[in-house]
C-alpha cells in the first residue's frame, strides 16, 4: 500500500501544482455549478422524516428544500439511510473535530480534490476584473435548521451586528480587510449580496474556503436578533439578567458562540445551522458522547434525488488521554476517522480496519518558535540572534528523531513549502539541517554565549541560566520530539523546560504572548499563499512574532517590527491583493526569499504519509485526499454523502 500512496502522492502534487492556478484564475470571472433540475425532480427523504412528515409535524420535503438543492456525487456510489458515523473529539478544546465533521458550509468551499474553490450556500458567484468586487447569488428557498427562511438578511446582520461592531469585532482581520478598509456588504435582493473592497483583494475567494470564511453564514438573524442591541433596546437588559451574563455582549456570545463554536453548532445547542446535522450535545462538555441530529432542512441532494445526509446521526466519542483514544480504537468503536489517528494507532489497529492514506499539507513534522516578542526581554534579544537560531538548529540529532519518533519516514527539512508545491524554495527548505554539534557551539559562543555555570549550562547576559519553556500540545508527536530536541540542546549549553499542553491553555498562552517559544505543527506546505505563518507574520497564529503579526493587521496595536520584516508584510499585502496567479506567485517567491535570509522558525522533518482508519462499509470516502488545517479534512469531500452498508 505505501508504494502505491506515495505514487499516488507524487501524482496528486503533479496534478494540482498544474491547475490550481489556473483554476484560480477562471474564478476571478464566475463560477456557476449545474443546477438540480428542482422542477422535474422527485425528492426522497429518510425514514424517519417520512414519518413526521406523515404525522404533521414537519413540511414535505419539497418543501424544506431550496429551489436548486446543491447536487452532490458520492464518491462511490449512491447510499442508504440510517446508522450513525462514530468518531472521536477531545474533552474540550477540540472544536475543530466539529468544523472538519459536520461545520464546513460556507459561501464557497474546496473542491474534494483541493484544486480550486466551488459554490456551496452560494449556488454561483461573480467576481469584478480587479477583485474588488465578489456577488454571490443565494438557494432561493434554502432555511435553517429551524424552517425559518436563509437569506441575503442573515448576510447583512453578521456585518452589520457582529462584524461593523466594535464590541464584538474590536479589530478587522483577512480576509475582509483590504487596502486598510473594510469589506463592505450590499443586499441587492433576497438572494443576492455583492462584498466589496477599496482595494483588490485577489485570495479573497480561497480564503473564503478556509476557517475565517465561516462568519457570514453563522448568524442567524432571526434568532440572534434579541440578544443585540441594535435590534431589542428594550427588552435586553432582562435577557441579560435571566441570563446571569455581565452585559449584553457576553449574552450575545454565549447565544451565538466563538468562531470554532458556531461553526460546528457548538455552545448553545438552540443555535440553528445550515449543517448537515444539528448538534444535540453543547461542546466542551461533561458527557461520553458528543451527538449531532439530522437536519430535515439540509439543502443538498444525492443523483436520485435523496435528501442528504445518509446518516441519521454523528457520534462523537470524548476522551482525554492517549490513553483512552487507543481504548476506543483497540475496542472497535470507530466507524472512520482522520483526525488524531497518529502512526502508533495505525500500527496497533485491529484488523477489523480498513487504513487509507492522506497527503500531509504540511511542510513539517514539528516546528520550533523562539518568541522575538517574548515579554522576559533578554529571551527577547537572545531569539532574535540569527547566530543563535542557527547554532539551535544544527544542534538537532534530525536523524535520530526521525528513526524514533517517525518509524524513519521523512528526512531533515525546514520550514518551507513543500517539493510537490509550486512554491518550493530550495534554500528555505534545506538550509542549517547537518547535525554538527562542533558548529552549534562555535555559533552559540560566537553569538556571546560563552560563560557557563557549574552544570555546562550557557548563562544569559543577565548571569542567568540561558533556559526557557517549549510549550506545546500534549499530542503526539510534540513531547516526543521535544524530549530529543531537550537532550540535543543540552549537549550545547542550552536548556528547555518541556511544557505540554491542552489545545485551550496552550492557544491562550500564544494569543496573550505569554510563552518563550513554541513547538507546532508544520503548516505552510501545500498551502503557503494562504497560509504562511512561518515566512511572514501575518496573522496571530505566527506563534514566533504574535504582536508583529498584530501590528501586520492595523499598524496601530502591537509591536512595530524591523524593516526586512515590513517590507516582508508589504510584499504579501501585494500577493492577497492581485487577482493575477502569476503575479501572485512572484511575489511570493520574494517573500519566501526574505524568510530564508531571516531564518525565523526551525523545522525537524518531512512528514511522513498519513492514514486513517475507517470498517469496510463505511462507503463513499476518497481512496485519498488532502490532510492539511487549510483543507479542514475531511469536509470538502462531501461527510454527507457517507454511508453504512447493511453489508
Amino acid at each position: 500500500m505505501r508504494s502505491f500512496a506515495h505514487t499516488q502522492w507524487k501524482t496528486w502534487g503533479r496534478r494540482r501544482r498544474c491547475y490550481v492556478l489556473p483554476f484560480l484564475a477562471f474564478s476571478l470571472i464566475i463560477w456557476t455549478m449545474l443546477p438540480a433540475n428542482a422542477q422535474s425532480q422527485v425528492y426522497q427523504e429518510a425514514q424517519q422524516l417520512s414519518e413526521l412528515v406523515a404525522a404533521g409535524k414537519l413540511p414535505p420535503v419539497e418543501q424544506r428544500l431550496p429551489q436548486n438543492p446543491m447536487l452532490l456525487q458520492p464518491v462511490e456510489r449512491i447510499g442508504e439511510y440510517g446508522n450513525a458515523w462514530h468518531g472521536v473529539i477531545k474533552k474540550k478544546g477540540d472544536a475543530g473535530a466539529l468544523i472538519r465533521s459536520i461545520g464546513y458550509e460556507f459561501l464557497v468551499r474546496w473542491d474534494p480534490q483541493w484544486t480550486g474553490v466551488i459554490p456551496n450556500v452560494a449556488e454561483r458567484y461573480e467576481v469584478n476584473a480587479d477583485a474588488t468586487e465578489y456577488t454571490f447569488y443565494l438557494r432561493k428557498g434554502m432555511k435553517w435548521s429551524d424552517g425559518a427562511p436563509f437569506t441575503a438578511d442573515d448576510i447583512l446582520f453578521w456585518h452589520e451586528a457582529v462584524f461593523m461592531n466594535k464590541t464584538l469585532t474590536p479589530t478587522f482581520k483577512p480576509p475582509y480587510i483590504s487596502g486598510g478598509k473594510p469589506v463592505m456588504v450590499k443586499k441587492i435582493d433576497e438572494t443576492t449580496v455583492v462584498f466589496s473592497f477599496t482595494a483588490p483583494n485577489g485570495m479573497f475567494l480561497p480564503q473564503m474556503a478556509m476557517t475565517w470564511g465561516a462568519w457570514p453564514t453563522l448568524y442567524p438573524k432571526h434568532y440572534l436578533q434579541q440578544y443585540h442591541p441594535q435590534y431589542n433596546p428594550d427588552h435586553l437588559e432582562e435577557l441579560v439578567a435571566k441570563a446571569g451574563a455581565k452585559d449584553w455582549a457576553e449574552l450575545f456570545k454565549m447565544k451565538a458562540g466563538t468562531l470554532a463554536d458556531t461553526i460546528g453548532g457548538s455552545g448553545n445547542a438552540e443555535l440553528p445551522t445550515l449543517n448537515a446535522w444539528i448538534l444535540k450535545t453543547a461542546y466542551p462538555t461533561e458527557e461520553a458522547d458528543v451527538i449531532a441530529e439530522r437536519n430535515p432542512y439540509y439543502w443538498k441532494i444525492d443523483p436520485a434525488g435523496q435528501q442528504l445526509p445518509y446518516f441519521d446521526r454523528v457520534i462523537l466519542h470524548v476522551f482525554e488521554s492517549d490513553d483512552e483514544l487507543k481504548a476506543i480504537v483497540q475496542s472497535g468503536q470507530l466507524d472512520m476517522q482522520i483526525r488524531h489517528i497518529t502512526a502508533p494507532l495505525v500500527a496497533e489497529a485491529p484488523a477489523q480496519y480498513e487504513t487509507f492514506p492522506t497527503i500531509p499539507g504540511n511542510s513539517n513534522t514539528a516546528v520550533v518558535n523562539l518568541n522575538f516578542n517574548s515579554q522576559d526581554l533578554v529571551l527577547r534579544e537572545i531569539f532574535r540572534q540569527q547566530e543563535f537560531r542557527i547554532g539551535l538548529s544544527h544542534a538537532i540529532n534530525r536523524p535520530r528523531i526521525i528513526a524514533e519518533v517517525f518509524r524513519g519516514e521523512g528526512e531533515p527539512y525546514q520550514a518551507a513549502p513543500k517539493a510537490e508545491s509550486n512554491l518550493y524554495h530550495e534554500r528555505l527548505a534545506q538550509q542549517y539541517l547537518t547535525y554538527d554539534p562542533a558548529l552549534a557551539n562555535t555559533l552559540l559562543d560566537r553569538a556571546g554565549y560563552t560563560e557557563k555555570d557549574a552544570e555546562g549550562y550557557r548563562l544569559r547576559p543577565d548571569g542567568e541560566r540561558l533556559r526557557f519553556t517549549l510549550d506545546m500540545l500534549n499530542l503526539f508527536p510534540y513531547p516526543e520530539v521535544a524530549a530529543l530536541l531537550k537532550e540535543d540542546w543540552q549537549t550545547v549549553g542550552v536548556e528547555i523546560i518541556i511544557n505540554p499542553l491542552e489545545r485551550e491553555p496552550l492557544d491562550a498562552r500564544i494569543s496573550h504572548n505569554q510563552h518563550d517559544a513554541a513547538l507546532w505543527s508544520g503548516e505552510g506546505g501545500l498551502d503557503a499563499l494562504l497560509d504562511p505563518r512561518y515566512y511572514v507574520p501575518y496573522h496571530r497564529v505566527a506563534a514566533y512574532a504574535v504582536l508583529w503579526a498584530d501590528w501586520y493587521a492595523d499598524q496601530t496595536t502591537g509591536e512595530e517590527p524591523p524593516a526586512e520584516v515590513k517590507k516582508q508584510m508589504e510584499l504579501y499585502k501585494q500577493v492577497i491583493a492581485t487577482a493575477d496567479p502569476v503575479s501572485q506567485n512572484l511575489l511570493m517567491q520574494q517573500v519566501l526569499d526574505i524568510a530564508a535570509d531571516q531564518f525565523y522558525v526551525i523545522g525537524v522533518s518531512t512528514p511522513p504519509l498519513q492514514y486513517g482508519l475507517k470498517k469496510p462499509n463505511f462507503h463513499n470516502v476518497p481512496g485519498f485526499m488532502p490532510n492539511s488545517s487549510t483543507f479542514l479534512t475531511p469536509s470538502p469531500t462531501n461527510p454527507s454523502q457517507y454511508f453504512i452498508s447493511a453489508q
